[in-house]
């Protein structure tokens, strides 16, 4: 376990997370939810269903034909807060495809698209392949009008799990020290890619980090049933039991595929970025701040809405911790809690320097004006070095025979706690660069696991 999970109270009695702002400034009411219009259901891991909606989601069927004739829906992949994502048949190239659906009044439509043909102008008059970079290519696009409105969809190869679902399927939630250590180094050099073009990827996170399948993009109907499993659907029902007829909402809502399956036999080692939605180009980053979860957003972020490479270099601080420990360094118990990740920042790195630390409206209800935590039972500093050492202790709590093959032995804490603490700096222009960071010697060495004690 974390030591944020054991050792954190996860609420500031009287507060809740929605209405409590880190810089200070007016208080303000946050708006009155809109009434729910459909039945919750008991279908998991499934888009919200009042997202269908105009302005919102495409109401998408299995079997259904996008682009003329062109594209048939065979499963579903996933879905997010601006998108839903399609497994389909490229009926013209007979290969298999990703087909992302954006949402109808998103305004990120055009600037994805612009992003996607800004590395695609940038890679013809270069030498190095859009495949060797680890982000995706778009091999097309088209607009799609609806009952919701219109649609900007985005095809490209078909790519596996995230990282973060292969750490949740694992037996020990936490993926072996090798996979780990190689898939934070081609994490590192997808984002020093798109970055060596100008371009910063403002959501930078493990579930944007996708595993390839081998030969997914050929595999035949019968394949495609048998690996990626039988399609789950409940029928989406009003609050009242009805069931639903609206031509802007599906009559069934569908379960992503289950990837399990796929993960022993058929995951290849080679890791994409993706979601390109937030991405920014570095010499004109938004004004309006990013979108990135508050468990990767720098402290920049959170007081100044900046985005730049220092804070892309944050966010992969956090994702290389996560994806060698198989949790978060940095997290935020229930949904976008920011003070609670503000409150872990600062026991891990120490007291965040002024203007910062002043404009935090709630840090009184952790810390006092030195910074020491004001809660019983808080503990006053849990280094990087010291969340480290943590990782693989559940592994030998839970076994009976006590072996401690997960625990990182002291030359890999040492060697990675350097990393990351140059990373992690609260000065963004101390924090190193990406060349520093694939030259570190983490992603080099062959560690010797901690012996039982």
């Amino acid at each position: 376990m974390p030591w944020s999970s054991k050792l954190f109270p996860r609420l500031v009695p009287g507060f809740s997370q929605r209405e409590r702002p880190l810089e200070q400034g007016p208080r303000h009411e946050p708006p009155p939810e809109p009434a729910l219009k459909f039945h919750i259901g008991m279908l998991d891991d499934v888009e919200d269903r009042e997202l269908y909606r105009p302005g919102g989601f495409h109401p998408t069927r299995i079997g259904d034909v996008l682009n003329g004739t062109r594209y048939k829906i065979l499963h579903k992949l996933g879905y997010g807060g601006f998108a839903t994502v399609w497994f389909a048949r490229d009926r013209q190239t007979k290969s298999n495809v990703a087909v992302k659906i954006t949402a109808a009044g998103t305004a990120r439509d055009g600037k994805e698209l612009e992003i996607f043909d800004f590395i695609s102008n940038h890679h013809s008059s270069a030498s190095e392949e859009p495949s060797k970079s680890h982000i995706p290519t778009l091999l097309d696009h088209f607009w799609l009008e609806g009952p919701n409105g219109r649609h900007l969809c985005l095809v490209m190869p078909v790519l596996g799990p995230s990282i973060q679902q292969v750490i949740k399927t694992s037996e020990t939630k936490r993926l072996s020290a090798k996979t780990a250590r190689s898939a934070s180094l081609q994490a590192t050099q997808a984002l020093a890619s798109l970055h060596s073009i100008g371009l910063g990827h403002g959501d930078f996170r493990p579930g944007n980090l996708l595993f390839a399948v081998g030969g997914i993009s050929q595999w035949s109907d019968e394949e495609v049933k048998e690996r990626l499993g039988e399609v789950i659907e409940e029928t989406v029902l009003y609050r009242d039991g009805r069931p639903v007829r609206d031509p802007g909402v599906p009559p069934t809502i569908i379960r992503p595929t289950d990837y399990t399956a796929l993960i022993p036999k058929y995951l290849d080692r080679t890791i994409h970025l993706v979601d390109l939605g937030e991405a920014f180009h570095l010499n004109a980053p938004p004004a309006e701040g990013l979108g990135t979860p508050a468990s990767y957003r720098a402290p920049e972020s959170h007081f100044e809405h900046a985005a730049s490479t220092q804070t892309d270099i944050w966010a992969l601080a956090c994702t290389i911790f996560e994806i060698r420990a198989g949790y978060a360094l940095f997290e935020t118990f229930v949904g976008e809690y920011e003070d609670e990740v503000a409150k872990q920042v600062v026991t891990t790195l120490g007291k965040m320097p002024e203007p910062w630390w002043s404009k935090w409206t709630f840090r009184d209800a952790f810390f006092d004006q030195d910074g020491k935590p004001v809660e019983d039972g808080m503990p006053g500093r849990v280094t990087l070095e010291e969340n480290l050492k943590e990782i693989g202790r559940d592994d030998s709590e839970n076994d009976a025979s006590g072996k401690t093959e997960g625990i990182l032995c002291q030359e890999e804490v040492d060697d990675l706690a350097d990393l990351l603490g140059k990373m992690l700096k609260y000065e963004p222009s101390e924090r190193i660069d990406f060349q520093e960071v694939l030259r570190h010697q983490w992603f080099e060495k062959d560690y010797e696991t901690s012996e039982s004690s």
